[in-house]
């Protein structure tokens, strides 16, 4: 399942609209005459106050990197202004834009998983073997996929991309993806993901992709494994012999 949405307890997310807010209001008052409203300024002022406030109570009332925190809101505040002061030009042209890109993101995310404490990556059980192949069923839950791979001796094949704290567009930190399961022999694609807008995501500051270093194991078919994410985020693998678990 696919895992995009705001993130609501990301400060940058509260900075964002407060600048926004801020730059609003005083475009009613740096506005030509005939557009000039006091008590709009006042309006968007009091949001933009909330907004701040919001920012502060999920940041744990605490401010890291404030010149970068700054420098965002500074941003903000200019973006709203020049929307709000050009709403019928500029403004509607960067809210479409907005959606169109936030939409194109969420797309481009929505073959991978959010990473979580003791997140189960899959299942998989061996199902068959012969003398160059083994065969192996893998999954969650009733999503169940099989795949036949050269070699006694397999690894899990995971991606991973890490999201920079200001990119609020998305809900987690960490994400992942499961692309299955090779031999023993065969040498990880570090190579970026497909597409030209994850390209461009992965120049960013803070963006990170990696591939999984996965615990090799020769199946055993009367074990069943499960690959999970241990408290530092790391892949480990689990052993399951009946009811018993086994690391």
């Amino acid at each position: 399942m696919a895992c995009v949405g705001l993130n609501f307890e990301n400060q940058f997310l509260w900075l964002t609209l407060c600048g926004l807010a801020l730059g609003g209001g005083f475009s009613f008052i740096l506005a030509p005459a005939k557009r000039r409203h006091i008590s709009a300024f006042f309006i968007f002022l009091s949001i933009a106050l909330l907004f701040a406030l919001i920012s502060f109570v999920v940041s744990g009332y605490s401010v890291s990197e404030l010149r970068f925190r700054l420098y965002w809101l500074g941003a903000s505040f200019f973006i709203g202004y020049l929307a709000f002061l050009f709403w019928k030009t500029l403004g509607c042209f960067l809210l479409v834009a907005i959606v169109l890109c936030i939409g194109m993101i969420y797309y481009s995310f929505i073959d991978w998983r959010c990473l979580q404490d003791s997140d189960v990556i899959t299942e998989f059980t061996l199902i068959s073997e012969t003398e160059n192949f083994i065969r192996i069923e893998y999954g969650n839950g009733d999503e169940k996929i099989q795949q036949k791979v050269q070699g006694k001796e397999i690894k899990a094949d995971i991606n991973f991309i890490k999201v920079p704290e200001y990119f609020f567009i998305l809900p987690s930190e960490y994400y992942y993806k499961m692309k299955g399961f090779v031999a023993l022999d065969f040498i990880s694609d570090n190579a970026l993901p497909s597409g030209k807008l994850f390209n461009f995501l992965l120049k960013l500051p803070g963006f990170n992709y990696g591939v999984s270093t996965a615990e090799n194991i020769s199946p055993n078919p009367c074990v069943r494994y499960i690959y999970k994410f241990n408290e530092t985020g790391d892949a480990v693998l689990s052993r399951m012999v009946g009811s018993t678990t086994e690391k």
